[in-house]
């Protein structure tokens, strides 16, 4: 991943949606937006970070916007918060990664 490129992506990605970077709280069809970033330039540094703040039983739709970078966590959206969309900037750029299966009994800590 290119230095610099990833912030670019984002920065455009935010003025597509006629917004600064963290004044996106909702969008035009009233989701609400919520920023991973592993910097520190969004809402959380880490997916379930953004998970864990949707409320319990929430009627809204939340749309979490994944920045590019590997982002090694076990993600967990339990049944009790439903209406929620993970969106990456890109399948090459915003990956995912937990080495889990589903004989593995371990707790949501990196070994």
């Amino acid at each position: 991943m290119l230095e610099g490129s990833a912030d670019l992506v984002l920065s455009r990605r935010a003025n597509l949606l006629g917004r600064s970077f963290l004044e996106m709280e909702t969008d035009s069809s009233g989701s609400r937006l919520v920023i991973v970033d592993q910097k520190g330039y969004g809402h959380f540094k880490s997916i379930q970070a953004a998970v864990s703040s949707v409320p319990v039983n929430n009627t809204r739709p939340y749309t979490i916007l994944v920045t590019p970078g590997l982002f090694v966590e076990k993600v967990m959206i339990p049944h009790t918060k439903p209406f929620i969309t993970l969106q990456g900037l890109g399948n090459n750029v915003t990956v995912i990664s937990w080495h889990d299966t589903a004989s593995t009994m371990v707790s949501n800590t990196q070994e």
